[in-house]
């Protein structure tokens, strides 16, 4: 994974002590991830195509208006978008440097089609086409993967929020997210699988969970 590349721009007119701590919390990252960062003024036009945005709140360059993966900085805080059009709130506000950690982590996920987690006291990844469901029981999420399960002290939503997993997965109940790419046929509220195991479809996600998959992956 160290092969993959991110590349941040830190867009702002800000003072350089601001800026050195904003490069400060990015460094121990690169022991895990080749990140590259750029920094230029609020007054330059951003052509480069960059994983993720760190700009001046207070002056959105033009040239990010359009872009997602932004997060906004004003004094010690960051502020968290999907879009530089979300109005003051609905954005969020984040203290350093936990949340740039994890939206470059999930940078890492999406460009390398893997899912980063703790299992058993120790760091793992897997890749996105070996995961076949994801379920919890009590404060506990399993992975399973064919002929592998992963013990992840986290629960559902949260694995959720933090790894984008809605972005790739169906969540079928409140305790089962599945790999569409392991479903062999959808009947009713039945998930047959194709290694011949049935998950079933909660009465509150089936509309979600069936247009998803008819829309998006029954092709």
């Amino acid at each position: 994974m160290k092969n993959t590349k991110i590349t941040i721009t830190i867009q702002s007119d800000k003072e350089a002590q601001f800026i050195n701590l904003l490069n400060h919390f990015i460094q121990p990252l690169k022991e895990e991830m080749n990140i590259q960062i750029m920094m230029i003024s609020c007054s330059e036009y951003c052509e480069q195509s960059c994983n993720l945005y760190f700009f001046d709140r207070q002056k959105l360059p033009l040239s990010l208006q359009e872009k997602t993966n932004l997060i906004a900085f004003c004094d010690q805080c960051l502020t968290k978008t999907d879009s530089a059009t979300e109005t003051d709130n609905q954005i969020q506000t984040v203290q350093l440097p936990a949340e740039m950690q994890k939206m470059m982590m999930l940078c890492l996920e999406q460009k390398n089609n893997c899912l980063f987690f703790v299992a058993n006291r120790q760091k793992d990844c897997v890749r996105n086409e070996q995961i076949r469901t994801i379920t919890v029981k009590g404060n506990c999420s399993y992975i399973q993967t064919g002929n592998m399960t992963y013990p992840v002290y986290c629960s559902l939503c949260r694995m959720i929020a933090e790894h984008d997993l809605t972005r790739w997965m169906l969540r079928a109940s409140r305790a089962v997210l599945i790999n569409p790419a392991f479903i062999d046929h959808v009947k009713d509220d039945e998930v047959h699988m194709k290694d011949g195991t049935v998950n079933y479809i909660s009465r509150y996600y089936k509309k979600d969970f069936r247009k998803t998959y008819n829309d998006q992956f029954l092709k």
